[in-house]
């Protein structure tokens, strides 16, 4: 059984705090392109993008005392309720 499927409410996964990473890091790439940060030609948005969303993934894992069973793809699933995962 694969936890990240399973029901949670919005604040226990990962999904919305990566997308909040992720808008960070695009409002980062406006910002150096806005303010010609690096230089007057266009900047990667990856170079903002992986360190936001990644990040704040590995922070959120390390802190929730995950980050062993993110890195290794071994997420223990709580058991199932009567039926719902049979």
């Amino acid at each position: 059984v694969d936890l990240f499927f399973i029901p949670r409410s919005w604040h226990c996964g990962y999904f919305i705090w990566c997308l909040c990473g992720y808008g960070t890091g695009l409002l980062l790439t406006f910002a150096a392109l806005a303010f010609s940060i690096g230089g007057s030609h266009g900047q990667p948005a990856l170079l903002y993008l992986v360190p936001c969303t990644l990040g704040l993934t590995l922070m959120l894992g390390y802190a929730r005392g995950e980050l062993l069973a993110l890195w290794t793809g071994r997420m223990q699933a709580p058991p199932p309720r009567d039926g719902l995962l049979s």
